[in-house]
């Protein structure tokens, strides 16, 4: 059994040894995509990850993160509650479907037609508003 760990070990060595300077590691380039995607606010309190199933252009994709900072600020300043909201809140846009806000999940509708409610439901997973927020 050592031999085959030390076999499996050298292998792995020389794979990594030959594939490092030639290859970028997937976990790099899947980390790179998702930091085009992640938006932090400016008091640095929420992270919003936008899970984009739909193939919106990331040239939509970073005005709508410049959107959800300003959403954000607005929010914040202007409605103040005592529910404390989750420090990371995916964003999935969706192709069918209703758009809705939860303590942690935002799903939107409507993003390649520009009809989609960010700022409302926003308000629900930053206030605490809603039937999931008890």
């Amino acid at each position: 059994m050592a031999k085959w760990r030390g076999t499996i070990l050298l292998c792995t060595l020389l794979l990594t040894a030959c594939t490092a300077e030639t290859v970028q590691p997937k976990e790099q380039i899947q980390e790179e995509k998702n930091d085009e995607n992640i938006v932090v606010t400016k008091d640095g309190k929420i992270t919003f990850e936008i899970k984009n199933e739909i193939g919106v252009p990331q040239e939509k994709v970073e005005a709508i993160k410049d959107e959800i900072v300003t959403a954000y600020d607005h929010i914040k300043n202007s409605i103040h509650t005592s529910y404390t909201p989750s420090e990371h809140i995916n964003v999935w846009f969706k192709e069918d479907g209703l758009s809705w806000g939860f303590a942690s999940k935002i799903e939107l509708t409507g993003v390649n037609e520009d009809i989609y409610p960010l700022v409302h439901e926003m308000t629900h997973s930053l206030l605490g508003y809603g039937n999931n927020f008890e």
